[in-house]
């Protein structure tokens, strides 16, 4: 995502032009040590990210690392959301900084963009509506939603998402919603894990006091789930704000004064937005114990040590 202003209103980089001398579109740009850095920023995320990337889905699939199918296919979700991010959006953002990605590209680039950034904020979204319930109904949830529901909730932000993402190459007003899509919906993410917070203080105090007349700790084995995937959840929410504050607030500040200052910073900001599609990956490995098992057991450096091994062989 992407968001230069054009004195319009509209914060969208297809009116932006890199200038060599003036930098992007006439106004004082980064210079060729900053692009170098940027450059190389970029590489090592998108490297990166495609790896841990992978590695979220195929320990899901093998491992089940949350015990959740709902939260795992979320968590699939953002992956899939991050690799397109990784794979293609980043690799042309290199390509643009070294002013060698072809012009019929950039629309291409900024769509790819939208849809990644649309499909991870959406499924933030689904995901904290339904920690939400799951620690509200805590015993009626699981039976309430099926995989079949869960699939649903994951394919619909993905259908809205290609079809908005796809009409911001083409339509002003959709770029205008997506912007201002983005920014409600981390607004009412936040909202909602207000309430989990309040939820989780409830249902703790609950549980402590049914617990004492029943020999079952089944109440709490799930509660202590569900608690710790909304925690983990959580941090990935938060180091999505992070990196994407920088790039919302800009264009306002822009829209207020034509800071040549917050010009330069659009290329650095834009990078602190990428870059968040390669840490989700690195977030499960410190907070699950079992996303940090299965790594283990794939084993991928002694796998790809052991392959070049026998290659040397032959």
């Amino acid at each position: 995502m992407h968001f230069p202003f054009n004195g319009s209103g509209d914060f969208t980089e297809n009116t932006t032009v890199y200038n060599s001398t003036n930098g992007y579109g006439g106004i004082p740009g980064i210079t060729l040590a900053e692009e170098i850095i940027l450059i190389i920023l970029n590489t090592f995320s998108a490297v990166i990210g495609v790896l841990g990337n992978l590695a979220v889905l195929f320990v899901v699939v093998k491992f089940r690392f949350l015990g959740r199918q709902r939260a795992e296919l979320f968590v699939c979700s953002l992956a899939c959301s991050d690799l397109i991010v990784c794979v293609l959006a980043q690799p042309m953002y290199v390509l643009h900084l070294a002013k060698i990605l072809p012009s019929a590209l950039s629309a291409v680039r900024s769509v790819l963009t939208w849809i990644a950034t649309l499909a991870s904020v959406s499924s933030l979204l689904a995901i904290s509506i339904d920690r939400f319930f799951a620690l509200y109904y805590l015993h009626q949830y699981r039976a309430w939603i099926t995989p079949v529901a869960a699939g649903i909730a994951v394919g619909i932000p993905w259908m809205f998402s290609i079809s908005i993402g796809v009409a911001t190459g083409f339509s002003r007003g959709a770029r205008f919603f997506s912007q201002y899509y983005v920014i409600i919906v981390l607004l009412v993410v936040g909202v909602v894990y207000v309430g989990i917070f309040f939820i989780v203080r409830a249902q703790y105090l609950r549980i402590r006091q049914v617990s004492s007349f029943l020999s079952s700790r089944k109440p709490q084995r799930i509660f202590g789930r569900e608690k710790m995937i909304a925690k983990l959840i959580a941090v990935v929410i938060g180091v999505f704000y992070a990196c994407y504050a920088p790039l919302i607030i800009l264009p306002f500040m822009t829209q207020i004064q034509l800071s040549p200052f917050a010009w330069r910073v659009f290329p650095w900001a834009n990078t602190l937005a990428l870059c968040n599609s390669c840490i989700n990956p690195y977030i499960y490995y410190w907070g699950n114990w079992k996303f940090r098992s299965a790594i283990k057991k794939i084993n991928i450096p002694g796998r790809l040590l052991n392959r070049l091994k026998k290659v040397g062989q032959c």
